[in-house]
């Protein structure tokens, strides 16, 4: 059944071994590590591919499979993230009960399950890009901890990674029956861009009247709640309306400059690419006689969308190689929209 999928595409900055301070890979590629991947998940049960241990709010995330092309030179490959859960239970909110009086429900898990949900990018490396691909009202990429996971695999198994045999302890890096090296394996991507689009910003950096800037205060941190409550006495509001908010606030405000170079618009740029692509946060310009019109920094990503048949085995998971067959079929009708 034909359905609208949507994609969100990255370039890849990094993916290899580094000597340190060397802008340029000594060995490895992005299709070497989702071919190794492949070849050391495949015999596993899904348990056993967990790469790394999750730090902060980062939660695990286990292979599900890695797929190459047929056809080209593309891979698909698909990720398993975990939820928490508590005592085998999963926690989820009753829809219909209210705000005064919520009814919080555990629903079982199956013993040896892992409770989670799918994420999907497919990997062009002739384009040294990849995408996300989102699924009907699915808004959670996963692109953090599939970069993570793909890191942790350059450092821990992929086929350039020597061990010393008695003890397991990595001795280097460099390929099979080479010497080892002190080398650094780095996976670094970004959101890829439309360049005609920031460069106009750019080139017109002189005649930037105003900056918009979209951001979401963490009201948990003690700078951004000092910041909103200021921000609410000033505007009448007293403490009382604490009560009245969430943990998150989004927040649009706006400056004049006093004169921009293409240097300080460089460096706001650089600034948008680190903040959380969460929809919200963003930069935006529009220039001095012309403030109605906006140049967001957003709507310069590069983002398609097709009408694939996509297959569900059920609510959750789209059949993977039926995808990847939809990826060949419709793949140059996808990349001529970006």
């Amino acid at each position: 059944m034909q359905e609208l999928v949507k994609f969100e595409f990255y370039r890849i900055h990094n993916c290899g071994y580094y000597k340190y301070n060397n802008p340029k890979p000594k060995y490895g590629s992005i299709e070497e590590i989702l071919s190794d991947i492949q070849k050391w998940g495949q015999p596993k049960s899904i348990i056993k591919t967990k790469l790394y241990e999750p730090v902060n709010d980062r939660l695990p995330v286990y292979l599900f499979k890695s797929i190459p092309s047929k056809t080209s030179k593309d891979w698909l490959l698909v990720m398993w993230n975990e939820v928490p859960s508590t005592n085998s239970k999963v926690a989820s909110i009753v829809g219909s009960s209210t705000v005064a009086n919520p009814t919080v429900v555990l629903n079982s898990v199956r013993s040896g399950s892992i409770p989670g949900f799918p994420t999907y990018f497919w990997f062009i490396p002739e384009k040294n890009m990849f995408a996300s691909i989102k699924f009907r009202n699915r808004t959670n990429t996963g692109q953090g901890a599939m970069r993570a996971y793909i890191e942790a695999a350059l450092e821990r198994i992929s086929s350039f990674v020597h061990k010393d045999p008695n003890s397991g302890e990595i001795l280097g890096y460099a390929p099979p029956n080479a010497q080892p090296e002190k080398l650094y394996p780095k996976f670094r991507t970004f959101r890829a861009q439309k360049s005609a689009e920031m460069d106009k910003i750019i080139n017109n950096a002189s005649r930037i009247g105003k900056v918009y800037f979209k951001d979401t205060l963490k009201l948990t941190q003690t700078i951004d709640k000092k910041w909103w409550q200021t921000g609410l006495r000033k505007i009448g509001l007293g403490d009382s309306y604490e009560n009245k908010r969430t943990q998150d606030v989004k927040m649009k405000y706006e400056f004049i400059p006093k004169l921009l170079t293409k240097k300080d618009v460089k460096s706001m740029i650089k600034e948008w690419k680190n903040l959380k692509q969460n929809g919200w946060n963003d930069y935006g310009f529009s220039m001095k006689g012309d403030s109605n019109s906006i140049l967001w920094l957003s709507k310069s990503l590069i983002k398609a969308d097709a009408d694939l048949d996509v297959i569900w085995q059920n609510s959750e998971i789209v059949e993977p190689y039926s995808l990847l067959e939809q990826l060949n079929l419709h793949r140059d009708t996808i990349l001529n929209k970006i």
